[in-house]
Parts: C-alpha cells; structure tokens; sequence
C-alpha cells in the first residue's frame, strides 16, 4: 500500500469536536432522540431499522480518503445483509468544514455506492436506488451518543440491541491486501447465531468534524 499522504495522516489523528466516552461492548445501543433526514427525503430513527438478527450503524461521510477506499466493501456488505441486520449509514461531519459532506454531497454519494452495489449484483445501474438509509446526523447527536470519533467506523448490535463488534470494515483499506474481512465475519458470525470470533477491531479513518449541538 502507497504510503499515506500529509492529509490522511493528519486526519486520521484529528476529531474537531468535543470527545464523548464510547460505548464498549456489552453496551445496550444509545437512545437517539431525533429522527434523521436520509437521502431519499424520508425521516429515519435508529429504533425503526432494528431487523430480526441486529443492526448496523456505519459513521461515515462523503471527502474522507480512508471512507472512500472501504466504502464499496461497506455498501456490499450493507446491502448484502440488510433483509435480516437493520442498516442505516450516518453522516455527522459539519460541511462547514467540507463542503463535501453537506446534503447534496451525501446524494451525489448515495448515488455512486448505489451504482458499486447494482454493478456487483450484474444489475442495471440506470435506475439503482440505494437499498438501506443514509442519513444526516444533523447536530451530531447520534456520533455524542455513540462516542464515534472516525469514519468509517462500525458498531453492530444484535437482536437484543446489545453491541457485539465495533471498529473497522476489515484489516486493509487497499482491497488488494485484505487478509481478514472483520465485519463480514461479524455480520455472518451474528445471522448464524454463533458468537462473534473477533468482536473489537481498530477503525482507521478522518476525525468526525462534530456540528453544533443547536445546529
């Protein structure tokens, strides 16, 4: 893998914003008051997309390199699993600080990923919607809540709402040199009803640039 620029290395480093504790494993998922606005213009929560195995909930954002590399591996596997794990894809950076993040950047991207999934289904891509909720954490009350501090970063809760793997998407973010595919193995590990084999891994990713809280 190329050697990570200035940029990246900074990013991964940084979080503009203030620190809240993480939630750990063994955590019951945090009560989010406020609904969120998906790309679609429908109103999400994160109670309503609970499925019968679990949910996931992936922070993640539309400029940052390190989400760019994983994002096509992370909407797979969402769209893959979501008839039986809840998904929703949160947006929680202030686009103050990128533009990149802002609303319509977040359709622009929705758009893109929803095209990688169609394309890796050998359907047609003219009319692909994305399959599962991205939505704008629009005060950044879901990341607090959370404790999520990067993107891309993972929590995957089970049935009981009960947080059984937390970190990154799997072990490279050049697809080339994946050894071990760590959500994947989660997400088949939590539908087949084993115990999770590696539930704590390291995210890797941008500092979440958090939105005011009256925002």
């Amino acid at each position: 893998m190329k050697i990570l620029s200035s940029f990246m290395l900074l990013s991964l480093v940084l979080s503009f914003g203030p620190r809240t504790l993480a939630i750990n494993l063994g955590d019951k998922m945090p009560a989010v008051s406020s609904s969120m606005k998906g790309i679609d213009g429908k109103m999400y929560n994160l109670a309503s997309q609970k499925k019968s195995k679990g949910t996931l909930v992936a922070f993640t954002c539309n400029h940052c390199p390190y989400v760019k590399m994983w994002e096509d591996r992370l909407a797979i596997l969402s769209d893959e699993f979501k008839d039986q794990v809840g998904v929703i894809h949160i947006n929680s950076n202030d686009p103050e600080g990128n533009p990149l993040d802002n609303f319509e950047g977040m359709q622009k991207r929705g758009a893109h990923l929803a095209k990688v999934v169609a394309e890796h289904k050998g359907q047609s891509t003219k009319s692909a919607g994305l399959s599962y909720p991205y939505v704008v954490d629009d005060n950044s009350e879901a990341a607090r809540a959370f404790g999520a501090e990067k993107t891309p970063e993972i929590f995957l809760f089970d049935a009981e709402g009960i947080l059984v793997y937390k970190g990154a998407v799997d072990d490279s973010a050049d697809p080339k040199d994946v050894k071990e595919q760590w959500l994947r193995m989660a997400l088949s590990d939590l539908v087949a009803g084993r115990k999770i084999a590696k539930a704590s891994t390291k995210a890797v990713g941008c500092g979440i640039r958090f939105r005011s809280k009256d925002s």
